[in-house]
């Protein structure tokens, strides 16, 4: 998955430009943590952050948050799974 912005270069010529997004998986692990670690962080149990990870349950936006905080990663560049009806962010 990908975010697209348009960004305009010094001779006035505007391009698009594709970021990756990174599941919440992909970024627990490129932040180092396990499971089980990051449930620690979070003050939740394992079982919670694979029900987030694979969409069996919804995330909300406080627990997103704080998610990217602990594992030093920008919020707008992380996609929830799609996995489940059930997967979206609770505002």
């Amino acid at each position: 998955m990908f975010k697209q912005y348009t960004v305009l270069s010094n001779n006035g010529n505007s391009y698009v430009i594709n970021v990756p997004l990174m599941s919440l998986a992909a970024v627990r692990v490129n932040a180092g943590f396990s499971q089980a670690e990051l449930g620690k962080e979070l003050d939740v149990d394992r079982q919670t952050i694979i029900n987030w990870e694979k969409g069996y349950t919804r995330i909300s936006g406080d627990w997103l948050i704080r998610w990217a905080e602990v594992c030093n990663f920008p919020i707008d560049y992380i996609f929830l799974p799609t996995k489940s009806t059930k997967c979206r962010v609770d505002k």
